[in-house]
């Protein structure tokens, strides 16, 4: 008998060997977490290890939801006028 649950954090970085230990724990059900993955990578997941999506949260409803801040990225650059490069 195989396990009646697994769950695989950051599920896009499997490795094949990972898929294929997996397919031999032979898990009745399989959870998989991502922040990022690739439509191959989904494909291939799915060809592999029969897994599909079946829920996706993006940042936007997490926004929306109050979950987390509207985060504003600002950049700045600084020059050290005090600094004085050598030849």
């Amino acid at each position: 008998k195989g396990l009646d649950l697994l769950v695989i954090d950051e599920v896009q970085t499997l490795s094949d060997k990972q898929i294929r230990d997996i397919n031999k724990v032979n898990p009745y059900n399989i959870i998989g977490l991502t922040g990022t993955i690739s439509s191959e990578t989904e494909e291939k997941l799915e060809e592999e290890l029969g897994i599909r999506r079946i829920f996706s949260y993006s940042i936007d409803d997490a926004i929306r939801d109050g979950l987390c801040t509207n985060i504003q990225h600002i950049r700045r650059l600084y020059n050290n006028h005090r600094r004085q490069e050598r030849i």
